[in-house]
């Protein structure tokens, strides 16, 4: 059993974020979620609040439903990230489904099946 805390998952376009993905790859880098911990850097405005990620596939999927124009969510896609819900997340509404990141995390795979939708 690993020690390894359940990934969190973010949503993104599918074919320029799997290019970025293999690009990295190949480069023997990571692709990074960017936190809060990136905060005016990296072209990010100081009041960047990290990006947004979901405990599991589905609370995703949901996002992609309720927040993207029609015409956008046939090329959204969902991804795991390689991060804790309870470590490295934090809301600023105890009633949304989605948190901020609080550090930035690698973004590790495409998930294409609604296998871990729990």
């Amino acid at each position: 059993m690993s020690d390894r805390p359940p990934p969190i998952f973010t949503v993104g376009h599918r074919e320029p974020l799997l290019q970025d993905l293999a690009d990295s790859i190949q480069a023997g880098q990571v692709l990074l979620k960017r936190g809060l911990d990136t905060a005016g850097t990296f072209g990010t405005e100081t009041t960047y609040t990290g990006g947004i990620v979901f405990q599991n596939p589905r609370d995703a999927r949901r996002y992609i439903d309720e927040e993207w124009n029609e015409s956008d969510k046939a090329e959204m896609a969902v991804f795991e990230v390689n991060g804790s819900w309870m470590h490295d997340c934090y809301s600023i509404d105890e009633g949304t489904y989605w948190r901020y990141l609080l550090y930035s995390r690698p973004i590790t795979l495409l998930v294409v099946d609604a296998k871990d939708d729990s």
